[in-house]
């Protein structure tokens, strides 16, 4: 069970770090939680161990916010600039976690009921008016991250819920677009106040949202190896044209 826990948190680690390879070890993931693991798993529930125990690391991660992090990381640590560093990192970290979360949801490894719990604890700002508006303001960046990542399958899968009758998880999301609207300036009410690099970020998902979720700018992404032995066909082939 050591070993498999380990083998979990160095998964999570790295796609923590390496946020292009995010979707690469979501599908890593659920491999394994399809691949039956000899003394953990009994009759049909292959991958069962495996998928608690991500679950459980995940959770973790999500819920460690990162001002503590930073706190545990930095604590014998006496330069600015040091401290910075490893501060830009853990923030860098948690963002590349909802990102990994964001894939394990759409492999269906985390259920819809998990997302919507997560999804408004990122917009709720508990500690309002207690000087800590860049903390609220990295988990709304959090929030915006994971929505780019899982917005296209979460209204699908709302919609279709709400077809048969299940409306909680579309009542749910409205609220927290609601939220994210008044953030954005593009409705009026009540909401917290955030920066104008938050305002823009906010307007930016929106516009995605009405776009269909296709973004504007293509990101970069982890290239199949079919994708390599293609682009350096091509570039040989070029080559060849020119010489």
């Amino acid at each position: 069970i050591e070993c498999l826990t380990g083998a979990v948190g160095l998964i999570v680690n790295k796609a923590q770090e390496e946020q292009h390879f995010s979707s690469m070890y979501a599908g890593l993931c659920l491999k394994l939680a399809n691949t039956p693991l000899e003394g953990f798993d009994e009759g049909s529930k292959k991958g069962k161990k495996f998928k608690k125990i991500l679950l459980e690391r995940c959770q973790t991660e999500f819920e460690t916010d990162t001002a503590t992090k930073i706190q545990e990381a930095t604590k014998d640590i006496s330069d600015p600039e040091e401290i910075e560093y490893h501060s830009n990192l853990i923030k860098k970290h948690y963002l590349g976690h909802m990102r990994f979360i964001g894939e394990l949801y759409k492999g269906d490894l985390i259920s819809i009921k998990i997302m919507l719990f997560c999804i408004p604890a990122l917009l709720e700002n508990s500690d309002e008016g207690k000087n800590n508006n860049q903390d609220y303001e990295e988990k709304v960046e959090c929030f915006a991250k994971l929505m780019t990542v899982i917005g296209s399958s979460l209204e699908q899968q709302s919609e279709a819920m709400k077809k048969v009758g299940k409306i909680d998880t579309a009542e749910k999301l409205a609220e927290c677009w609601k939220t994210v609207e008044i953030m954005a300036g593009r409705r009026d009410g009540d909401g917290p106040k955030v920066s104008n690099r938050i305002k823009f970020m906010l307007q930016d998902l929106l516009e995605m949202k009405a776009n269909g979720w296709v973004k504007r700018r293509k990101e970069e992404t982890a290239k199949t190896l079919a994708q390599i032995h293609n682009e350096v066909a091509k570039e040989a082939r070029a080559a060849r044209r020119s010489s």
